[in-house]
């Protein structure tokens, strides 16, 4: 054909200079437009940079895709424009999922029946209607003869049906015959060339459906079509076949069917064999259908390295395995490396590494001349913005971009919406009710702050919600309606706090929170204005709505919950877009009946998770990250491919079983499998000077070997068959950590830039050094710390390290945050036990009746619901009557008021209050095991009362516990056991001090039971401070881990320590039944 034009060649850069050729001597307007016809936005962007690089200036240029000129010149051609195509792919969903039900009943629709059977039909409905939609779409492309056949009445088929009926409701042609009304008239030559540009050109395609292809071949007619296609081989290589092909045709004749040499089956090049088959049948159309003149650019690359010598091979189509002895490579040869880790973010970090190590190595490689690529770019964006954009160092930040994340996944203001919809499944639960307000949109519309979270943080833990609505809310679960751990039990008491005094009393069985007042007021206002918003939206998503409504209510949602910044997110825009457009599809399509908020909701995920974000452009700057797609194949200095793993790529996608196209395949069907093969290719022979390949190669678990991408796979056979090297010389296998020595190694393949894990390799290979400040003595504190308070005596002697780390050095620890309880109470645990039991057993030492409490106890949340609670607080109100009356036995009287005193010994100053006193005796009590902190708080209080002299100190003192209880004597010699428990105390605040309550308490006691055996003392003492399974050790505790690292610090100071302050106590103690 006289005016189509191919011109094919290795190389991308000829193919452009080609074009640019033929732009530069055209002889069409410069007013008019230059059409060129590209895949994807990547290619149309380096397209755009080099003709601007070539021409100075690049304007007045159109780079349509494919499918979008093909029909805006067959709608010129055939006089039908429309605005709105009812064959469009989403309107015809719709129309699908309306006439869905009129065809249930029909026998030849049984197979949508079976599949629409169950629960959930509605869903399943727009389900199987976009499913058929889609195919439809494709069988315009593919099989429009097909399609004109089933509107002539010649296959009875429920398809054919079907699609009658969408042609019968509509006015206006489908695809397949607008095109075959264009081609009638390109035929007949009635067509003006008018409505033709001057000339097409369709550059770096990889594939094009026949329809496509015939589309171009009559425009040629009336207009000059040039093609400018990447072919990987000079010669002929079309009938070549794969290995596996000449292996399974070996295996047939191998049964005497006959000759299999006469056949002279050729493999060619075994990679281009197996890889090809897409470009090979996309060549073969052409050249069938439109017998091009053709015009080869093929470029011969210098055989440098590993990398040129493969792409030489596969433009030669010689296959070196058979042609003679290996290649030897250079021993330092790195332009195709293949490299194996553990996890998604250790081949992050190597990649980053290694492109380190190739901007050293060459200065003129920028950033822009890198592309990497992964089949998974959502699974791997998280890790590449972990990496690339956390580098504290300016030498190790890389630029970069990462592009073709879709919608959803980019927009964190689609995703936090969804999340709202997602609600409705969910039990709102506190966690989930707070990730909600979370949200600076969120916060803005409903006036909240971020300090407000701790506030409302604390009601949640302080007044026990947990989960549900309400009691009605929880109903919907199949529960009792309860309203006990609700969102509304908690607003109950915290509004009527807000009203009236909490002192203890409740009103109309519900018991005010305390504290709810000032800001906390506009807070819990705020708060009880979100929770009413979420209750409503709830009741709103249980009503059903025809897809326009869905679509309006949609963006009342978007204006109810969030609110924009002076800056909008960009996903305001996103998401009022997809509204309107879901509006817009529901008006087309003329679907009415109303559906479940699932099917509009499926409809917008499928929308979102379809649309590529335009916010990480591909070549903007930087390295760009992208997704593995077809129609990508441009050239880079340095292409990299993470995630090739096994069963990744390629893409395996099973047909429907009701798809006409894979039931009988023709040439040029489209298939993912082969397109990625050919991807591969295509991506092998883009790169200039280096390919890195990298896959998940080595179990995380126990570091077994796990296979690449078969094509990967492929590629190392032939690498290993046909060059002279060893596995571990291309495949690089990485240790599961960063840090680990060997990646600074100078001898490493991949040598580490981290200076964070270079100190943390550093680090792992010296013994543990204690902290200098900790273990140089501290100059003694002012005298001021001389006037101190019992209870500052009392923190010293319970944590010597934390008393000497808060107050001498400044530092706090802090417990991790306990996530919060999304359960209601289904029994009382340990820790809530013992709460509740000091506090029944000091109502009942006060004179009161503990199960009297029950109303109060229970409204705040404490107790599992109904029957459960009510008796396991009787149980637990009649263990503490008990506990009480076993105090009284001991200490009878009443209680007398806490009265301060004074001690003043050698200069120091101690003040306090007299603890609890019954009578005459003083009273300390836990409601469980007593442990050596316990008996530490009452022996000190005795200790300082006996030291005071004052008359009104109790005769006697008495530590009770659940495990019995402990009587301490008066001490004689207080002044002098005081004066050197007050030594230690100075001593402590200028190093911490290796005491701790329990372990020392456990050795002090082996010692005074078997003073012959120190031996079982320090084993009794080892054994208390690493713990078991059943009880933690004082050794996790991380303040002590601080303070004495990794030395062991049951020493001999240790021992004295122990001594020292535990055996004046044994010695004035006498244990009680």
């Amino acid at each position: 054909m006289a005016s189509f034009h191919l011109f094919t060649g290795n190389r991308l850069e000829t193919l452009v200079e080609a074009l640019a050729d033929l732009l530069r001597t055209s002889s069409a307007s410069p007013l008019e437009r230059d059409i060129i016809l590209v895949q994807s936005k990547g290619m149309e962007s380096w397209l755009s940079l080099q003709l601007a690089a070539r021409f100075g200036i690049w304007a007045n240029f159109e780079f349509p895709f494919p499918n979008a000129l093909i029909d805006r010149i067959i709608s010129n051609a055939v006089g039908e424009k429309v605005a709105e195509d009812p064959f469009d792919r989403e309107v015809m969903a719709m129309r699908i999922q309306a006439l869905l039900p009129e065809f249930l009943n029909d026998s030849r629709f049984h197979p949508l029946s079976r599949f629409l059977k169950g629960g959930g039909q509605e869903l399943k409905g727009y389900q199987l209607a976009r499913r058929l939609a889609y195919l439809f779409d494709q069988y315009s492309v593919y099989r429009p003869d097909m399609l004109l056949s089933w509107e002539e009445g010649q296959d009875p088929d429920w398809q054919a049906q079907l699609w009658c009926r969408l042609v019968a409701s509509s006015s206006v042609s489908h695809r397949a015959r607008r095109q075959r009304e264009f081609l009638r008239r390109c035929a007949e030559n009635t067509l003006s060339k008018s409505i033709f540009p001057a000339a097409i050109h369709l550059f770096g395609v990889s594939a094009l459906p026949s329809y496509h292809i015939d589309v171009l071949a009559a425009a040629a007619t009336f207009c000059r079509v040039n093609l400018f296609l990447l072919n990987p081989c000079r010669e002929y290589w079309f009938d070549i076949l794969s290995p596996k092909s000449v292996f399974r045709r070996e295996a047939f004749f191998a049964g005497g069917r006959g000759d299999f040499d006469s056949l002279h089956f050729d493999a060619g090049h075994p990679l281009l064999a197996s890889w090809g088959r897409s470009g090979r049948e996309f060549f073969e159309m052409i050249w069938e259908k439109a017998d091009p003149q053709e015009e080869n650019l093929f470029t011969e690359t210098a055989e440098n390295s590993l990398l040129n010598r493969l792409q030489n091979d596969l433009l030669h189509l010689r296959d070196r395995c058979r042609t003679g002895p290996k290649t030897i490579i250079a021993p330092h040869d790195r332009s195709l490396e293949i490299h194996s880790c553990h996890t998604q973010l250790r081949e992050i970090e190597v990649l980053h590494d290694y492109l380190l190590g190739c901007f050293r190595d060459d200065p003129s490689l920028t950033p822009t001349d890198v592309l990497v690529m992964t089949p998974d770019i959502a699974a791997y964006a998280p890790y590449i913005s972990a990496v690339f954009g956390a580098a504290a160092d300016p030498c190790r930040r890389i630029p970069f971009a990462v592009a073709d994340l879709s919608r959803k996944r980019e927009s964190r203001l689609a995703a936090h919406f969804f999340n709202l919809l997602a609600l409705r499944h969910s039990r709102r639960s506190a966690h989930q009710i707070l990730d909600l307000v979370d949200f600076p949109e969120v916060m803005a519309r409903f006036q909240l702050y971020p300090q407000d979270l701790e506030r409302i943080i604390h009601w949640i833990e302080e007044l026990h919600i947990r989960w549900g609505l309400d009691a009605i809310d929880r109903s919907r679960f199949g529960i009792p309606a309860f309203q006990e751990n609700s969102w509304r039990a908690g607003l109950d008491r915290l509004l009527l706090g807000f009203a009236l005094p909490a002192d203890g009393a409740l009103f109309e069985d519900i018991l005010p929170a305390d504290g709810v007042e000032g800001e906390s007021a506009r807070i819990l206002g705020r708060l009880a204005e979100f929770i009413a918003a979420i209750d409503d939206l709830l009741a709103s998503l249980r009503e059903a709505r025809t897809m326009k409504e869905w679509g309006d209510f949609f963006l009342s949602v978007l204006d109810r919950f969030f609110q924009p910044g002076l800056d909008p997110e960009p996903g305001f825009s996103i998401l009022e877009e997809l509204f309107h457009s879901l509006t817009a599809t529901a008006e087309s399509s003329g679907f009415q009946r109303p559906v479940a908020i699932d099917v509009a909701e499926a409809w917008l995920n499928d929308r979102l998770e379809s649309a590529f974000s335009s916010s990480g452009r591909f070549l903007s700057g930087g390295v760009t990250f992208a997704a593995l797609l077809p129609m990508r194949s441009i050239p880079f200095k340095v292409i990299a491919i993470v995630g090739m793993n096994d069963g990744s790529f390629p893409r395996s996608v099973s047909a429907e079983e009701f798809d006409r196209m894979a039931a009988h395949p023709r040439r040029g069907d489209r298939s993912l499998r082969h397109e990625d093969r050919y991807l591969f290719l295509e991506t092998l022979l883009s790169a200039r000077n280096r390919l890195y390949i990298s896959y998940l190669g080595q179990s995380v678990r126990d570091n077994s070997p796990l296979p690449p991408s078969v094509l990967v796979a492929e590629l190392i056979d032939y690498l290993q068959k046909s060059f002279l090297l060893a596995e571990e010389e291309f495949i690089i296998r990485h240790r599961l950590q960063a840090f680990h020595p060997s990646c600074f190694s100078p001898d490493a393949p991949t040598v580490s830039f981290s200076e964070e894990n270079f100190r943390t390799a550093l680090a792992s290979r010296e013994p543990p050094s204690p902290v200098e400040g900790l273990h140089k003595p501290l100059p003694l504190p002012d005298e001021e710390w001389k006037e101190i308070d019992l209870s500052q005596l009392t923190a010293f002697f319970l944590h010597p390290a934390r008393f000497f780390t808060q107050h001498r050095l400044g530092l706090i620890f802090r417990e991790l945050p306990v996530p919060l309880e999304e359960r209601e109470p289904f029994a009382l645990s340990s820790l809530d036990r013992y709460r509740l039991g000091g506090e029944l057993t000091e109502a009942a030492l006060a004179g009161a009746e503990p199960l009297n409490l029950y109303p109060r106890i229970r409204e705040e949340g404490w107790l599992p619901v109904g029957a459960a609670g009510r008796i396991g607080f009787t149980d637990l109100a009649l263990e503490a009557k008990r506990f009480a009356a076993d105090i009284r036995a001991v200490a009878a009287g009443n209680c007398r008021v806490q009265e301060e005193f004074l001690v003043e010994i050698e200069g120091w100053r101690i003040a306090g209050k007299f603890p609890q006193i019954h009578g005459d005796k003083a009273v300390h009590h836990r409601f469980a095991r007593i442990r050596g902190k316990d008996r530490l708080v009452a022996w000190l209080n005795r200790l300082v009362l006996d030291a005071a002299g004052d008359n009104r100190a109790p005769e006697g003192s008495f530590l009770f516990g659940r495990d019995g209880g402990y009587c301490y004597r008066q001490a004689a010699d207080a002044l002098n056991i005081l004066g050197r428990l007050l030594a230690i105390f100075r001593s402590g605040l200028c190093r911490p001090l290796p005491f701790f309550p329990d372990t020392s308490l456990s050795y002090a006691e082996g010692l005074a039971r078997h003073p012959e055996a120190p031996e079982k003392a320090r084993q009794a003492a080892r054994q208390s401070w690493q713990g078991n399974s059943f009880q933690k050790g004082e050794k996790e505790d991380a303040c002590w881990r601080y303070c004495f690292g990794q030395a062991d610090p049951l020493d001999k100071e240790f021992e004295r320590l122990a001594l020292e302050i535990f055996s004046p106590l044994l010695a004035h103690q006498e244990k009680m039944s």
